[in-house]
């Protein structure tokens, strides 16, 4: 309803108010992109990294804050990783 209101399409945003932006809505509705210029994210289960595509604990990484940067910051959400390309 809101794309049709507006002409425009709606994208979902993942972020923190600790990190900002992680990620953003592909236009082909396959996931989010990670912002990966600025964060790292890792997918971990009991502080070990899991496969692709495999749900766990998400951890961020903080690339670009010199002055309070957080390390595998654990931000309380479950998710999962699909890297390769995106069609």
């Amino acid at each position: 309803m809101i794309a049709r209101a507006f002409g425009a399409p709606v994208r979902n945003r993942y972020g923190s108010t600790e990190v900002g932006v992680i990620g953003v809505e592909c236009e082909w509705g396959n996931g989010l992109h990670v912002h990966d210029a600025s964060v790292l994210v890792e997918v971990v289960r009991d502080g070990v990294g899991v496969p692709d595509g495999t749900t766990g604990e998400i951890l961020i990484t903080q690339l670009d804050n010199m002055a309070m940067p957080l390390i595998r910051y654990a931000i309380g959400d479950i998710g999962a990783v699909c890297s390769g390309p995106c069609p």
